[in-house]
C-alpha cells in the first residue's frame, strides 16, 4: 500500500487535500476515540512525509522515505499547544477575565488560526522576494574577468529566501497539525456568574416601583 492510499488521496493531491485527509484519518485512528494506536502512528508517519515537500519528492521518485521526523513532529505539536495555552491564559488574566469561565479550546483555536494566517502572509512576502531575485538573476556582467560578486549576491539571497520559505511552510504545517490535534480536546468551563447583574437589575426594578407609587398614590 502506498503512502497516498493510507490517507485515501491521489498522488497528485494538493497540500491542503493531504492535510484534510490526514485530519480525518487521525481523528478516526486516535486511541482516545476508540482507534488503534499503531494505525494512529502510521497515519502520523505518512503525513510527516507527504506534508514535507523534500521528503515527498524523494518518496515519489524512489518509493523510499525516512522515519526520523515522526517523533519530532509529535513533540513539535505538543510544544506548539503548550505555548498556545500559556499565551491564551496570560491574555485572559491581563484582560481581567477568569480562565475557568472561558472556552479555552475555542480561544486556542482562534490563536492558532491567527498564527497560520501570519505565516501565510510571511510566505507570500517571501515568494514575492524570490520572484524579484529570480527576475534579475543571470543579468549581471563584469569586465576584465573579475569575479561577478553581484550575481553571487543574488544567488545567495535566492538561497536564503528558499530556505526561509521552506521553514515558514514547515511552521505553517506544524501549526495546522496542532490545530487538528486540538480538536480532540474539550474544556469544561464554569458558567459565568450573573448574580451581580441580577442584583443590579432588582435594585433598578425596586427603584422603578417606588417611583411609580410615589407619583401614583
Amino acid at each position: 500500500m502506498t503512502l497516498y492510499k493510507v490517507l485515501g488521496v491521489k498522488k497528485t493531491a494538493s497540500r491542503e487535500s493531504i492535510r484534510k485527509a490526514y485530519r480525518k484519518r487521525a481523528m478516526q485512528a486516535h486511541p482516545d476515540r476508540g482507534g488503534d494506536a499503531e494505525r494512529f502512528r502510521e497515519v502520523n508517519l505518512v503525513y510527516s512525509v507527504l506534508s514535507d515537500d523534500a521528503r515527498r519528492a524523494r518518496y515519489d521518485e524512489t518509493g523510499e522515505f525516512d522515519i526520523h521526523n515522526v517523533d519530532n513532529s509529535h513533540a513539535e505539536t505538543m510544544s506548539i499547544l503548550s505555548q498556545c495555552l500559556n499565551e491564551t491564559l496570560s491574555q485572559l488574566v491581563q484582560a481581567g477575565l477568569k480562565p475557568e469561565q472561558e472556552d479555552l479550546i475555542a480561544r486556542m483555536q482562534a490563536s492558532l488560526k491567527g498564527a497560520r494566517e501570519k505565516q501565510g502572509e510571511e510566505i507570500n512576502n517571501l515568494e514575492h522576494a524570490r520572484r524579484t531575485f529570480q527576475s534579475v538573476a543571470g543579468r549581471f556582467t563584469v569586465k576584465d574577468n573579475e569575479p561577478n560578486f553581484l550575481e553571487l549576491s543574488v544567488q545567495q539571497s535566492l538561497m536564503q529566501v528558499e530556505n526561509a520559505i521552506r521553514a515558514a511552510r514547515h511552521s505553517m504545517d506544524a501549526i495546522a497539525r496542532a490545530a487538528d490535534f486540538l480538536k480532540l480536546f474539550g474544556f469544561r468551563a464554569d458558567p459565568k456568574k450573573v448574580e451581580v447583574y441580577l442584583s443590579e437589575w432588582m435594585t433598578a426594578s425596586e427603584a422603578t416601583v417606588r417611583g411609580y407609587f410615589k407619583f401614583n398614590p
